[in-house]
């Protein structure tokens, strides 16, 4: 996970490990961790499955490549303006084949990217729609929630993504649909 801010992410991932029923733990990194181990409450004895590493990414992800560090998959949280997500994604094309972005549909840096990504032509691309209550436009929070989920998967990756939406002629989500997907992560 890259952007742990008060680590629930980690431990929802974290969590979903152990149900699976899994030995798999999370690491995450921010550039500050004083507050990313501040809800390891929630989910009595998770904090064994999380590695907290505190660092900025720019530095942090190559140094993982370099150690041959691999994820199954790469949750991206981190900063959310363009250049700072286009950064965690060059660094972290080495780590995984599967990456999440997060607050895809709330900021226009990570909607640019993403839309980078999808024209590439080298990645199938899941995006689920916000809440059609949230602006899009601001590059900030409408109203305290943050939304917008995109799953990216290199198309030689074999983990049985598959999804199905309605689009446009573009590609583009249609307004008020939301793409339906099963995920599964080789054994």
């Amino acid at each position: 996970e890259i952007g742990t801010d008060t680590g629930i992410g980690a431990v929802v991932l974290a969590h979903a490990a152990w149900a699976c029923q899994t030995d798999a733990t999370v690491t995450t990194v921010d550039i500050r961790q004083d507050r990313g181990r501040s809800n390891l409450h929630l989910v009595p004895g998770i904090e064994r499955r999380v590695e907290f590493v505190e660092g900025d990414s720019n530095d942090i992800l190559p140094a993982f490549a370099l150690d041959g560090r691999s994820f199954d998959l790469v949750f991206i949280d981190g900063a959310h303006d363009y250049e700072q997500a286009r950064k965690d994604w060059e660094n972290v094309q080495r780590l995984s084949e599967v990456w999440v972005f997060h607050d895809t549909t709330q900021f226009t840096g990570l909607q640019r990217l993403i839309s980078e990504i999808r024209g590439t032509g080298q990645y199938d691309v899941f995006q689920f729609a916000s809440d059609p209550g949230h602006r899009k436009d601001s590059g900030a929070v409408a109203d305290g929630f943050c939304t917008g989920m995109t799953i990216v998967q290199h198309r030689r990756h074999l983990a049985g993504l598959t999804a199905q939406a309605h689009r446009d002629d573009r590609g583009e989500l249609l307004p008020g649909h939301t793409e339906t997907a099963s995920f599964a992560l080789p054994k």
